[in-house]
């Protein structure tokens, strides 16, 4: 994995790549922009300051690094949160303010390395002979009968013969969760929860949540909305 940081203060740069030791990841630093926008890297996640010393904003280059990679995860380190409005424009994924307490930018770090993870993760399978490979952010949910898993997806319906547990720890990472013995679910598409279910966005469909299931669940849907039981 790539990671870019840019910032025109060095030294920052060599405190800040610090915080990766344990990750398994390559990183480049540049200190101007044209650096970074002439690397011919293609990066999976950027740390950007915002304003530099020549008074250019880093907005400029973000369609640079989406150009080069659709799923590359932008995140702001930076000490001008006065621009964080324009910053969510381009759809920055994070801000971290450079004088967090370390644990807080550790915690920043590991969700920027897991929207990553779920922005381009693909689950690839087959069933009487038709392949196929799909992302977690278009399954509406999983259904599991017989040793079969289907997925229902804004794209149709897909069957292999595989357990849930085969890749249940990398659904986690991507929003799901287990709330019926036959049922995994996106919560990204969860627009109504009831005692017994969860109706899904598009889709319409009802989940039931299982007894055995129905706490973890609810407790990970309102951690996931923000709201409260």
């Amino acid at each position: 994995m790539n990671i870019l940081l840019c910032d025109d203060d060095t030294n920052f740069l060599k405190e800040f790549e610090k915080h990766f030791t344990g990750y398994d990841c390559k990183i480049y630093k540049y200190s101007s922009l044209e650096e970074a926008i002439s690397s011919p890297v293609i990066f999976d996640i950027a740390f950007l300051d915002i304003v530099f010393d020549e008074g250019k904003l880093v907005f400029d280059i973000i369609e640079n690094l989406r150009n080069k990679k659709q799923g590359c995860v932008i995140a702001f380190v930076t000490n001008h949160i006065k621009y964080a409005p324009e910053g969510y424009e381009y759809k920055a994924f994070r801000y971290i303010l450079k004088n967090e307490p370390e644990p807080l930018i550790k915690r920043r770090l590991d969700d920027c390395f897991r929207e990553h993870r779920r922005l381009n993760m693909l689950i690839r399978g087959s069933y009487k002979n038709e392949q196929f490979a799909i992302s977690p952010k278009n399954v509406y949910y999983i259904e599991i009968s017989n040793h079969i898993l289907r997925f229902h997806t804004t794209s149709g319906v897909y069957e292999m013969y595989n357990s849930i547990s085969a890749f249940y720890d990398d659904l986690l990472s991507c929003g799901f969760v287990r709330c019926h013995r036959s049922f995994v679910v996106n919560l990204g598409y969860v627009h109504t929860i009831r005692d017994d279910a969860f109706f899904v966005l598009n889709s319409g469909d009802k989940i039931p949540l299982g007894i055995r299931y129905k706490a973890n669940a609810k407790e990970k849907y309102f951690n996931y909305t923000g709201g409260s039981l």
